[in-house]
């Protein structure tokens, strides 16, 4: 089913995403493991989480507000 300002949820691929994915995701690559491993300290999440924002993620989460709260 679709949601409204939706098209096709298959397709539904968010621009700004799209855009910064590859910034977005080499920050998680770059935190994730070590958090896991414990060669890092939980508390990095946090900052992880901080630069993800800064990075552009604030872009992709208003952009998926735009869509999906309405």
């Amino acid at each position: 089913a679709n949601r409204k300002g939706t098209s096709d949820m298959r397709i539904l691929v968010v621009e700004e995403e799209r855009r910064l994915a590859e910034a977005l995701g080499q920050i998680i690559s770059s935190y994730l493991p070590e958090i896991i491993s414990g060669e890092r300290p939980i508390d990095d999440f946090d900052r992880m989480v901080e630069e993800w924002y800064a990075a552009g993620g604030q872009e992709v989460v208003d952009e998926m507000n735009a869509i999906f709260v309405k």
